[in-house]
């Protein structure tokens, strides 16, 4: 796909809303003008029971610019579901993902096995009633430069849920996130978490760990970050640890 395109209300009963790219298949989102020219992938209003924009079942996907904005999956991935060991990259020159939701990962769903690299991406006011509400991730996610603002949750993860694999994000913004659950921000189970000059600032959670949360078999590295002005109902207004390691480098918890 070369320059602008859009999809406005479309719907599968299955999967892929918009698009489904399949394991032989390789989607190219190739952005060769400036965004304000309108070259872009576009996806709006779309629906399906998984990725109610794309639905990767194991291909490569290159989205180098993206706009998605009220899509929904009733299962998992409002916007995007990367499944399948497939390979996506987000971003390469700008995307934005906002008002989208599902039960799980309001706006991306990453799975185990698969492969995840987002950059210089927004990820605004996205919700999901189970967990994730911007992202849940049990594969390989890499996040570099952009932000997670105003998402929820109504069960863990605010604006993050990752519950395998791994996790890098490196010059992130998580705030303003909240949910019914732990995590406010960002929970933490069982996955290998790096986070590099990443700022936590101002996320709530009904349960415990306003900011970030890491329960079992979690292992967290903060590196110059920032967690600051979170609040939590229970335990843990920034960080709560029930289990696993976090070492924190040049950092600031307040």
């Amino acid at each position: 796909i070369v320059g602008d395109v859009r999809f406005n209300g479309c719907a599968a009963s299955n999967v892929g809303g918009a698009i489904y790219n399949d394991s032989s298949a390789t989607l190219n989102v190739d952005n060769r003008w400036p965004t304000w020219l309108g070259g872009s992938l576009d996806i709006q209003s779309s629906s399906a029971t998984y990725g109610g924009g794309i639905f990767n079942n194991g291909g490569a996907v290159s989205l180098d610019v993206a706009f998605m904005s009220n899509n929904s999956a009733t299962q998992g991935g409002g916007a995007v579901f990367n499944g399948n060991n497939g390979t996506m990259t987000i971003g390469a020159a700008g995307a934005n993902f906002d008002h989208n939701s599902s039960l799980s990962g309001g706006a991306l769903f990453n799975t185990g096995g698969s492969t995840m690299n987002v950059n210089y991406t927004t990820l605004t006011n996205n919700t999901a009633t189970a967990e994730g509400g911007a992202i849940i991730n049990g594969g390989a996610l890499t996040f570099v430069l952009g932000g997670m603002t105003a998402n929820h949750s109504d069960g863990w993860g605010g604006a993050l849920d990752t519950v395998a694999g791994s996790v890098y994000l490196d010059r992130v913004s998580i705030a303003s996130n909240s949910s019914g659950q732990g995590g406010g921000g960002i929970n933490n189970t069982d996955t290998t978490v790096s986070l590099e000059k990443v700022s936590i600032n101002s996320n709530s959670a009904a349960g415990n760990g306003g900011g970030y949360s890491q329960g079992s078999g979690g292992t967290s590295t903060f590196t110059n970050a920032t967690v600051g002005a979170n609040s939590s109902n229970m335990a843990g207004g920034g960080m709560y640890l029930i289990d696993g390691t976090a070492d924190i480098t040049h950092g600031t918890v307040f």
